[in-house]
């Protein structure tokens, strides 16, 4: 099984952080037929469209409906691409286990209920990690992977290196970077003997040879 997670940076456009860049989104999903015998459990964010909001207007019961129909016109858009894939909610997530998931699933780790909050798709990565069917992790980006200070690719970091590595500085980010989602990992995620490996989602030949050859550019994540 194949857990798959597509960053922000690959959804939207650079100019327009909340305009959807279909070109790369229709690319992943093509480049995905080739392997629609393996089974799949594809992730994304809220990203700008669902953050932004609230960073720019908090999120109370009364702005909550405003937000859900922002999502539910993103979601729309993706699911119109991924068309073999089928949407689960959160709440059904979140009211079995992880390992229920088996095919084809795409998911928004999101919740605007009376709490009024939104989770992580960094978090809904890692509760998949535990799923013992989990044998291929990805994290698509459109960068070559982690970069250090000097833009040098980190090739594989584990929980020891990790402490010790100087992120790139970049600009704030809603979503909140490179350094954070990493962390994540290492604080969601232990004793999985997992890897996973960030790499350009632009980029579907050097895919194609991690997944097919198990080389490629990009940074392993040993956890």
């Amino acid at each position: 099984m194949i857990l798959l997670k597509i960053w922000w940076s690959l959804i939207a456009r650079k100019n327009n952080n909340q305009e959807m860049d279909k070109f790369y989104l229709e690319k992943i999903f093509l480049f995905l037929l080739w392997y629609r015998d393996k089974s799949i459990i594809l992730i994304h964010g809220t990203g700008n469209v669902g953050h932004g909001f609230v960073q720019k207007n908090w999120l109370s019961k009364e702005n909550k409906n405003q937000l859900r129909k922002n999502l539910d016109k993103y979601f729309q858009k993706i699911d119109d691409i991924f068309l073999w894939f089928t949407r689960v909610k959160i709440e059904d997530v979140l009211a079995s286990r992880y390992d229920t998931y088996t095919n084809k699933k795409i998911i928004c780790w999101w919740d605007i209920s009376d709490n009024a909050k939104i989770l992580s798709s960094d978090d809904a990565f890692a509760y998949f990690l535990h799923n013992k069917n989990i044998k291929e992790a990805y994290m698509l980006t459109d960068i070559d992977g982690v970069l250090d200070i000097d833009k040098k690719i980190i090739k594989h970091i584990d929980k020891k290196t990790f402490e010790h590595i100087y992120f790139r500085k970049k600009e704030w980010d809603v979503t909140g970077g490179m350094k954070y989602k990493i962390q994540k990992l290492f604080s969601n995620v232990s004793n999985t003997n997992k890897k996973v490996r960030i790499i350009n989602g632009k980029d579907t030949n050097n895919f194609k040879n991690i997944i097919e050859r198990n080389t490629g550019i990009g940074t392993r994540i040993h956890i």
